[in-house]
């Protein structure tokens, strides 16, 4: 029995924007917003990352001399989040910031 554990990286522009608040003219708010790039996405379907080509080996079929990697099953798909705190204002409390990182992906295979 074997187990493989591959991280797949997404990278995410963060872009921020300040809107004036109704009530207050001094007071600013200020947000953060991730999103991901549509051009490395293209880059996964298309299989130009390597850790794509990776899974792909470990999922297509084994052979002993083409692919000895090959024969795991998909376990699960799972995102990694990751957070950052931030203080927004001097008055507010510090802010959460969560965003998708990646995907663990676990493989098994018998024997």
């Amino acid at each position: 029995m074997a187990i493989k554990t591959l991280f797949i990286p997404l990278d995410q522009a963060e872009s921020t924007s300040e809107t004036q608040n109704i009530r207050d003219r001094y007071d600013r708010f200020k947000e953060k917003t991730k999103e991901f790039d549509s051009r490395q996405i293209d880059k996964i379907n298309r299989g130009e990352v390597a850790v794509m080509s990776t899974l792909d080996n470990y999922l297509n079929r084994y052979d002993q001399k083409r692919n000895p990697n090959g024969g795991y099953s998909l376990v699960s798909v799972t995102p990694v989040m990751g957070t950052e705190t931030e203080k927004v204002d001097k008055d507010e409390p510090m802010l959460p910031l969560v965003h998708t990182t990646g995907f663990m992906v676990i493989l098994h295979k018998e024997g």
